[in-house]
């Protein structure tokens, strides 16, 4: 009787640790085809758009620009200092201005001397804009700096498709343009305007307000015919360059280089906090290099180039907890296998 008794009991505990040891190595399975696909694709994605982190990096700045004062400089001479440097595009109709915007603010406050402690570069990442526009923007925005910053340490600049895609890759800078033709519309007309376009060609261009035209012949086409030969051809050149719509997926981040051009951190988002920039400048100074909060924004988050945005990863979140309770378990039926022993 107390053999039978004995066997029952062996029969149910281990019975138990198999049954439980199964559904483990279920759950494991099961997090590990979530984890795999996805972290694959989020790899593949990021190498296109978004951060590649190089901190403590030495980046590669020999690379060629123009200031918004049209004075072609190097970027590796520029950075004598320790650098914000940010990178966005002019004409953007999203989050380079709240960028820009909360660039400023966090400047503004941050306890350090503009031109002796750091200085900020600015760089478009649009090959089609130029020192005028960066002359504007520059002229904006300083203008509502609260801090009087002074126009001499915030560098705007400019260039060509080579070197931006230089400094971009050095700097681990991730992005990809769109071209979506010519669009007649406010803001266009706008920019028309300011530049010498007359005041009856505006009027007359109105008529094609909202449309869009893919290709440049037919959008040369619609000119002419809304025009004439004669002022289309004599107003081309403008109407092309601001009718242009041209589109950027972008990460929004900013990172401090120290005067070697060492990485020392980024600051990712359109909001930065004081203490942060103070510590990334104060890195850059020392040619350290500071972690982000990017390694657990690349963990659990994934980058939408559509959004323009962070997006939380269910699945890879989800599979790691999994893992995570898997472990528990595991260490649980440990301990509780040694204190059936002992007992």
């Amino acid at each position: 009787m107390e053999i039978i008794r004995f066997n029952t009991l062996w029969f149910k505990k281990y019975t138990y640790l198999f049954n439980s040891s199964l559904i483990l190595l279920l759950l494991m399975i099961f997090s590990l085809s979530l984890l795999s696909p996805v972290t694959a694709e989020q790899e593949k994605e990021e190498l296109l758009i978004g951060i590649d982190e190089k901190l403590g990096k030495q980046a590669v700045l020999n690379y060629t620009f123009l200031t918004a004062e049209k004075d072609t400089v190097n970027l590796a001479k520029l950075i004598d200092r320790p650098t914000i440097l940010s990178f966005v595009y002019f004409k953007c109709p999203g989050i380079c201005t709240p960028l820009l915007g909360g660039l400023l603010d966090v400047v503004d406050q941050v306890k350090l001397e503009p031109g002796t402690d750091f200085q900020v570069i600015t760089i478009s990442m649009n090959k089609d804009e130029g020192p005028a526009l960066a002359l504007k923007k520059k002229e904006n925005y300083l203008k509502g700096s609260k801090r009087n910053f002074p126009l001499q340490h915030w560098w705007w600049l400019t260039g060509d498709s080579a070197n931006i895609q230089g400094a971009t890759e050095s700097l681990g800078f991730k992005f990809k343009r769109m071209d979506k033709g010519y669009q007649i519309n406010d803001g266009t007309l706008t920019m028309m305007k300011e530049n010498n376009v007359p005041p009856n060609v505006i009027q007359k261009l109105k008529a094609l307000d909202g449309r869009t035209f893919e290709e440049e012949t037919k959008f040369i086409t619609a000119l002419e015919n809304m025009l004439g030969k004669g002022l289309s051809l004599q107003f081309r050149a403008p109407i092309l360059e601001h009718a242009h719509v041209v589109d950027f997926a972008h990460p929004a981040a900013i990172m401090a280089l120290s005067e070697e051009g060492k990485i020392a951190r980024y600051l990712h988002g359109i909001t930065f906090n004081p203490f942060d920039l103070k510590m990334a400048i104060m890195e850059a100074s020392e040619g350290r290099s500071g972690p982000s909060v990017a390694k657990v924004i690349k963990f659990c988050f994934s980058y939408d180039p559509e959004g323009r945005g962070y997006v939380f990863n269910f699945m890879k979140v989800g599979a790691s907890l999994v893992l995570l309770f898997a472990a528990v378990f595991v260490i649980t039926i440990t301990l509780r296998k040694k204190k059936d022993k002992k007992g």
